[in-house]
């Protein structure tokens, strides 16, 4: 399945994966993919996305890659208008960056959560060790 973390006028929170545009950008070889008119893509012209609500046209999808470079999604744009021109330079330029500090926030969160969660296990280290100790120290007669 693919989720959509975020979106905005889109309905539905997720699609089946065989249905999504962005698992073409992460297969592509390119560093974004854009289709211009979604009916007349090959790749897309009988997908129930285009075909059906929500009648998507126009595709736009930068990969989100980790630092070990594994494309964990996409960041994309979709309109139910095409746009036959597709995107021009600059818009390529900021969806490139906008991925890219996409991925920044996600690598923070996850270097955040890793930090919290060796504190714990510190903490609990040290509370098992204080309630181990005492019976360590007991002599047996």
């Amino acid at each position: 399945r693919q989720w959509f973390m975020s979106n905005r006028g889109l309905g539905g929170r997720e699609t089946p994966r065989s249905l999504a545009f962005c698992a073409h950008a992460i297969m592509s070889t390119q560093d974004l993919l854009v289709v211009p008119n979604a009916t007349l893509d090959p790749r897309f012209m009988n997908n129930a996305l285009v075909t059906s609500d929500p009648h998507i046209r126009f595709y736009a999808g930068a990969p989100l890659i980790c630092p070990e470079g594994y494309k964990l999604g996409t960041l994309c744009v979709i309109d139910r208008k095409p746009r036959p021109n597709g995107l021009n330079l600059m818009e390529k330029q900021n969806l490139r960056e906008l991925a890219g500090m996409v991925m920044d926030a996600m690598v923070s969160r996850k270097e955040e959560l890793e930090r919290v969660s060796a504190d714990q296990s510190r903490t609990i280290a040290c509370a098992a060790h204080d309630l181990l100790t005492p019976l360590t120290s007991i002599e047996l007669n």
